[in-house]
């Protein structure tokens, strides 16, 4: 019975760092406090993200696939890439200056 009860505990322990890695990311810099578009091309699902003040920004949970990202305003060309599970993918949309 105790063998039992530490096989599920051992299960509920290491399921949520499982489903993270499910999901990957999207980061990099972009003009500071800029709005940023992120479309799932496989979907169509859309999210935005706002950089910090810094001009660094990051979105999370983004379901493996292809995606195009563009920072809003005039003159911000759109950019293309995948995600994969468990990665981080690199996009500068704007130089960083630090």
């Amino acid at each position: 019975m105790k063998s039992l009860l530490l096989i599920a505990a051992a299960v509920l322990l290491t399921t949520p760092a499982m489903a993270g890695e499910s999901t990957g990311y999207i980061y990099g810099y972009a003009d500071p406090s800029a709005q940023i578009v992120v479309v799932n091309e496989d979907t169509s699902a859309v999210i935005g993200v706002v950089a910090k003040p810094d001009g660094t920004y990051r979105a999370d949970d983004l379901a493996p696939g292809h995606y195009a990202i563009t920072e809003a305003g005039e003159h911000h060309a759109q950019r293309h890439l995948s995600v994969n599970a468990g990665k981080g993918s690199n996009v500068d949309l704007a130089g960083h200056k630090g």
